[in-house]
């Protein structure tokens, strides 16, 4: 739905294809994380049972090998309990940054002391950007898209092949919201922008702003947003 620093593009795929693609990565990476541990965890507690295993031969044997040497193919790996139970402990931690870059939040504090919370979608690439929320038929009232910039200036946007109305909010790299363009028209072509620069905009549901008194001049902050490696 969007015109920034150029046009449509045409050929784009469905928002449905795009929407997930990096989170499904991280999902995708974390799963194979988890696999491997349990594989870990698995093969050490398998060495452990069967040095127990030789120690009650030994024991009953009278045997004085001691049951704990290392055997062909098995090497040094005693400690592997120890090392995956760590890890065990280390990974609540592990997936809850995963949890917290899964669920990418704005919050904006107006002046009438309320914490109005947006869970976004990030568009940081061109494709993303000039895919927006076109195509989009349905937007909660605590949902939205958050274009990220790698610099300050001056956004156009467009309401081409988009059915919502929407506010889009422009954002300052200080994290101040510099203007609002409020209930937009479906489907317009012409070019919706304010006169201060900005580096983040975030699009919602028409209407929001002025029902939750968002205004100019708000700040804003992000949770879970990482704006490394925006591309312009």
């Amino acid at each position: 739905m969007k015109l920034s620093i150029g046009a449509y593009a045409e050929g784009t795929p469905c928002p449905l294809a795009l929407v997930s693609r990096r989170r499904e990565g991280l999902i995708v990476c974390l799963r194979q994380h988890l696999n491997s541990l349990r594989s870990d965890i698995d093969a050490a507690f398998s060495r452990r049972r069967r040095a127990s295993q030789r120690l009650r031969a030994n024991l009953r044997s009278g045997a004085r090998e001691s049951p704990l040497r290392e055997t062909k193919g098995e090497g040094s790996n005693l400690g592997s309990p120890v090392k995956c139970l760590w890890t065990v402990c280390f990974l609540p931690l592990l997936i809850g940054f995963f949890a917290c870059r899964f669920d990418p939040r704005v919050i904006i504090s107006t002046k009438g002391g309320k914490e109005i919370t947006v869970r976004v979608e990030i568009a940081d690439t061109p494709a993303e950007r000039a895919l927006g929320l076109q195509y989009r038929r349905q937007l909660g009232d605590g949902q939205g898209m958050l274009f990220l910039f790698s610099a300050e200036k001056a956004q156009s946007f467009w309401m081409k092949n988009t059915p919502l109305s929407l506010d889009i909010i422009f954002i300052d790299g200080q994290r101040k919201i510099v203007g609002i363009i409020h209930k937009t028209v479906p489907f317009s072509t012409a070019s919706l922008s304010v006169s201060a620069p900005s580096r983040f905009v975030l699009e919602i549901k028409g209407g929001l702003s002025r029902r939750e008194g968002i205004a100019v001049g708000d700040p804003v902050r992000f949770e879970g947003i990482f704006l490394e490696g925006v591309k312009e």
